[in-house]
């Protein structure tokens, strides 16, 4: 395990109206919070697109979860949000490396992430990196299942890489969190949970989760 465990609200949001709603309370929850882009082709869905996340005001400590297949073409928006943190998906192949490289010449953080059915040799090809984001279910939109195959996959990363950030993503609630915290989580994007009640209510039911952990 590496470093304390960190829970971080997800702005998922196809409008502006609705991504402005989101980031608002996301902002008064936590200092770091976790923005899904998609373009409609990595994933069937889509969210804000570069013109708008050019437009608003991130901070260093926000991470962009850029599901899309051209990575490269988001950067300038990234960059010009304030944005400093940046997860690429493997499955994009060599754009991934690029897209990688890029994001981290221009002052960004970088992860890799994976999608649930993605085989986890794939890290053989990212030895350097140090931050690996594991989606637990299906992506593209909130409300998916966790996967419990998920926590295998945890463990097999944390025995790889000991003192990385393994941060999980889908189907995070007061159930599942404790299991992937067991298995080597140590960041936890917490969406559908946060937003289907009360999220300051459920905001700290969730703070104090994890500090029992």
């Amino acid at each position: 395990m590496s470093g304390r465990i960190v829970v971080e609200p997800s702005v998922l949001a196809r409008t502006t109206p609705r991504f402005l709603a989101l980031q608002t309370v996301a902002r008064t929850l936590s200092r770091s919070y976790h923005v899904d882009l998609m373009d409609g082709k990595f994933t069937s869905t889509t969210s804000i697109g570069p013109t708008i996340v050019a437009k608003r005001k991130l901070s260093a400590t926000t991470t962009v979860h850029l599901m899309v297949k051209d990575p490269i073409a988001w950067l300038p928006a990234v960059i010009a949000s304030g944005c400093r943190q940046a997860l690429i998906h493997a499955e994009i192949g060599q754009r991934a490396k690029i897209g990688l490289a890029s994001f981290r010449a221009a002052g960004c953080k970088i992860g890799l992430a994976l999608r649930v059915t993605t085989k986890l040799d794939i890290l053989d090809q990212y030895r350097h990196l140090n931050w690996i984001h594991l989606m637990t279910g299906p992506i593209g939109r909130y409300g998916s299942a966790f996967d419990k195959k998920s926590l295998a996959r945890i463990a097999a990363v944390r025995r790889r890489l000991p003192h990385a950030i393994i941060s999980v993503d889908v189907g995070m609630n007061p159930r599942t969190i404790p299991l992937v915290v067991a298995a080597g989580a140590n960041r936890i994007i917490v969406g559908s949970y946060l937003w289907s009640g009360d999220p300051r209510t459920r905001w700290s039911v969730l703070q104090s989760l994890v500090r029992s952990l």
